[in-house]
């Protein structure tokens, strides 16, 4: 039998957390004098004790090493499970990283500002459903935005009035929430669409000749990229006698680029 400071030394462990492994029944010592409280441990327990201090050391939680402990046919398996998880965090903290460092260089794409003209449109509105806890879009709204873009582009077209330029959409209030509105830019000249049965109201409207700010950051090719949103983050917080107001924001994907643009206006032309 090995008093604790022995077997601490023999499987590379402090003895306070020989105690703790104790109390949370992790690694039971073999006996525990009943008068001292001293702990004894039979040399058959370095095996685990060594695999506790080896799993740690790689970032594994203490409840997945008594999974491992507790079924050593399927051990190697969660450890290669933990292992690609692993590998998959790291992989999203070294893009967020990445993003982080080419938005703070400005090497992603910088604010800049252009006068823009009058702008005709047509627009469609989906309604943003959000998960009522989190308030995140709820699954499927970016298949819904890309329908009603298709729906409205082939509506135009069978109007005469092929849109003038790439579409764009911006959120707007409805109601107690909120609504995507799916833009398409309109040539000059009168036209009519046809009512779809069953489709969204196309309504149309105008921008006036304006001051904005934009930037276009390239499209994030893996999920996680956080690039877009710093992006975004950037735009909204230009300095200024003119604060952006967050209902004009426009995104634009510019797809022949391989990019995305947000664009908001600071100034309306008197």
């Amino acid at each position: 039998m090995l008093s604790i400071g022995a077997f601490a030394r023999l499987c590379g462990l402090p003895s306070k957390t020989l105690r703790h492994y104790h109390d949370l029944g992790l690694l039971v010592p073999a006996r525990v004098d009943a008068a001292t409280g001293y702990r004894g441990y039979d040399p058959a327990q370095v095996e685990a004790a060594v695999k506790i201090r080896v799993l740690r050391g790689g970032g594994m939680p203490l409840a997945s090493i008594r999974e491992v402990l507790d079924s050593p046919d399927r051990a190697a398996a969660l450890v290669e499970e933990f292992h690609a998880s692993l590998r998959r965090r790291r992989e999203r903290e070294e893009r967020a990283l990445a993003g982080a460092a080419q938005a703070l260089s400005g090497a992603g794409g910088a604010v800049r500002e252009r006068r823009a003209p009058r702008t005709r449109y047509a627009s469609v509105a989906i309604p943003l459903e959000t998960d009522a806890e989190t308030g995140s879009p709820s699954p499927g709204v970016d298949a819904r935005v890309d329908a009603a873009a298709g729906d409205l582009r082939q509506r135009l077209a069978k109007a005469g009035a092929e849109p003038a330029g790439p579409l764009w959409t911006g959120l707007a209030p409805s109601g107690g929430g909120l609504e995507v509105r799916v833009c398409a830019p309109l040539p000059e000249g009168p036209f009519a669409v046809e009512p779809s049965p069953g489709g969204p109201e196309i309504r149309t409207a105008e921008l006036p000749e304006r001051r904005e700010a934009f930037i276009e950051v390239p499209l994030p090719d893996q999920p996680g990229d956080e690039t877009v949103q710093l992006a975004l983050a950037a735009l909204l917080s230009q300095p200024g006698e003119h604060r952006p107001n967050p209902r004009t924001l426009r995104q634009t994907l510019l797809t022949g680029r391989g990019s995305v643009e947000f664009a908001i206006t600071l100034e309306a032309a008197a």
